[in-house]
């Protein structure tokens, strides 16, 4: 078996292990992404790869999963300098 096959089945066992399911966002899946990436010592065994959509795969790039997560949760903020000095409508609620 060539490594493409090896790949294309690989991809397919993990896309259905996750229902086609995004690890990231919760939407319809339709490729597979290295939660520790390749060039960062991450490795092709199934426990580091997820099923992920096209946004989420190609938003993420070569950051591993907390900076990618932390990425995704300041642009839910307009103004990011609040975001990043803690003054968060949660954080304001506790004062």
């Amino acid at each position: 078996m060539t490594y493409n096959n090896q790949w294309r089945e690989l991809r397919k066992l993990i896309l259905r292990r996750d229902n086609n399911i995004c690890y990231y966002c919760n939407m319809q899946a339709d490729t597979v992404d290295h939660i520790i990436p390749i060039v960062k010592g991450g490795t092709n065994h199934e426990s580091n790869l997820v099923a992920a959509c096209a946004k989420c795969n190609y938003g993420k790039q070569d950051q591993d999963e907390l900076q990618f997560r932390v990425k995704q949760y300041a642009k839910k903020f307009t103004n990011k300098r609040d975001f990043f000095e803690g003054k968060t409508q949660v954080s304001a609620a506790l004062s």
